[in-house]
């Protein structure tokens, strides 16, 4: 049932994209008594908004946290956030922050790979739930991983919320999970190079994907960084961003890309003619390429690419944002390029088992965006906008 749904909302998303104008269904939109549409919710791109306390805006800060994120770690040949602590370090029953120079395998996500058992190996990665809508080859793997840094570990963990025996017990107290204002989260999505020559032949070599791409070798396998979220408390919703290799096809297709801070060409709209077509270089201004400096980043992450960022449910006028990305959420949740990260973080709550509840899951089929509705948080607490405890799933 939840595949035939979310089916036909890519075919009605694909649908309105072709007549010009973009739709969101929210719960209870799908259709009407009379067998008519009910009307459809108009969505925005989301664009850069307040940080509080922050200089500049949203564009500004999520650069400063990339650059951050991304610089060498006293690790050699390791980024500051391969460093960090992954879902499959924090949820288990003796979670452990990573000694240096520990080797931890990439390895897909749980949400990836169908909820697995806790403690049970995960895959290195796999083929994503919908390749073709991407043109990303039907043979080819995708691996993600969530990284957090110390302060969401230590809050995570500090707190009892890395088992579900934990989040149950917290339930059952006065608390109201709150993480801190600095603390984030980084989603990372991996291809192999071989695949990756693949889904971008005007690479034409491993060499010139080397050159292009982040990449790192895990259990001989040498992976291309495609994408990734960045989500930090830096606000009560958060502050989102999302960023993308140049090079994927269609990073800009369906709402556009927009970063008013680290690029030359601050709006590229989607090319309405063409799919999945190439956007080009997101050339940087002079004061995105000195934060780069400052943090010591080799060339390649020139390479990389704001799509936007998100700080509220609406804009000024009152009207959905929307914020995806063309790999982390078209190739590998369900398809569709409309959707919102702080609406869908939104609903992350757990009930008095400590399990996310059936009814924040069931929004997800919705791919929500705009405000929450109050219903699903009906004997639930919320768990502050973060979805880890869907490691919970199948465990005991």
């Amino acid at each position: 049932m939840f595949m035939e749904f979310t089916t036909m909302r890519s075919l009605l998303g694909a649908l309105a994209l072709l007549a010009g104008f973009t739709i969101a269904l929210a719960p209870g939109q799908a259709a009407q008594s009379s067998g008519k549409p009910s009307p459809a919710a108009i969505v925005v791109p989301s664009q850069a908004g307040k940080v509080d306390g922050r200089p500049g805006n949203s564009d500004r800060y999520m650069w400063e946290v990339f650059t951050s994120a991304v610089r060498p770690a006293v690790t050699p040949g390791k980024a500051v956030f391969e460093t960090w602590a992954t879902d499959e370090d924090i949820y288990q029953a003796n979670p452990v922050w990573p000694t240096a120079g520990a080797e931890r395998p990439i390895r897909a996500s749980r949400r990836q790979t169908n909820f697995h058992l806790a403690g049970s190996d995960l895959p290195p990665c796999g083929t994503p739930e919908n390749p073709w809508v991407a043109n990303f080859p039907l043979t080819g793997c995708l691996a993600e991983v969530v990284y957090r840094d110390r302060l969401q570990f230590d809050y995570i963990v500090g707190n009892g919320l890395n088992t579900k025996a934990g989040a149950a017990a917290f339930y059952a107290s006065p608390r109201v999970v709150n993480f801190p204002g600095a603390s984030l989260a980084l989603k990372a999505d991996w291809v192999p190079l071989t695949d990756l020559l693949q889904w971008v032949p005007e690479l034409g070599s491993l060499e010139n994907a080397r050159r292009a791409y982040y990449t790192v070798v895990s259990e001989g396998v040498e992976y291309g960084l495609v994408a990734m979220h960045i989500s930090t408390a830096a606000n009560p919703a958060w502050v989102w961003g999302t960023f993308e290799h140049r090079n994927n096809p269609g990073r800009c297709d369906a709402t556009g890309c927009y970063d008013s801070f680290g690029a030359r060409r601050p709006v590229v709209l989607p090319d309405e003619k063409q799919s999945n077509t190439q956007y080009g270089a997101c050339t940087k201004t002079p004061e995105l390429k000195r934060l780069m400096q400052a943090a010591g980043l080799s060339g390649v992450w020139e390479n990389y690419c704001l799509k936007s960022t998100q700080v509220s449910f609406t804009n000024a006028a009152g009207k959905p944002t929307v914020l995806t990305n063309s790999v982390t959420e078209r190739l590998s949740v369900n398809g569709e390029l409309i959707g919102s990260c702080i609406s869908c973080h939104a609903y992350a709550a757990f009930g008095a088992d400590g399990a996310p509840t059936s009814a924040a899951l069931t929004m997800l089929a919705y791919n929500p965006v705009g405000k929450p509705i109050a219903s699903p948080f009906a004997d639930a607490k919320p768990n502050d906008f973060m979805w880890g405890i869907i490691n919970f799933l199948n465990s005991n």
